[in-house]
């Protein structure tokens, strides 16, 4: 506005009212955005605390099935190792059972 005013020899009149008004303003819009960004990151953290609890569940599953389903049998049977006797058979199916109940 002071450049424009220097270059066009114009006189602009702006009263001190109309220059707090648009600070007052500046300001507001300025708590909004910064309310709206706060509101965003504290969305994102919900967000990404019930991604990583779901993970961590995920994982525990997951690995309470392996250890379950014996996860090492197919190294057992390459490495020449003897195949489970009926007994240890039975408690992998109870096993797999109870963690697919879960």
């Amino acid at each position: 506005l002071y450049l424009a005013q220097q270059q066009l020899y114009l006189s602009v009149d702006v009263k001190a009212s109309g220059l707090h008004m648009l600070g007052s303003l500046t300001v507001f819009l300025l708590v909004f955005r910064m309310n709206q960004s706060m509101a965003r990151n504290n969305e994102a953290m919900d967000r990404s605390d019930r991604l990583f609890s779901e993970l961590e569940r995920l994982v525990q599953e997951v690995c309470s099935c392996l250890v379950g389903a014996r996860e090492d049998h197919l190294a057992d049977l390459v490495n020449g190792r003897p195949s489970p006797s009926e007994a240890e058979q039975q408690q992998l199916r109870l096993s797999a059972e109870l963690a697919r109940a879960v």
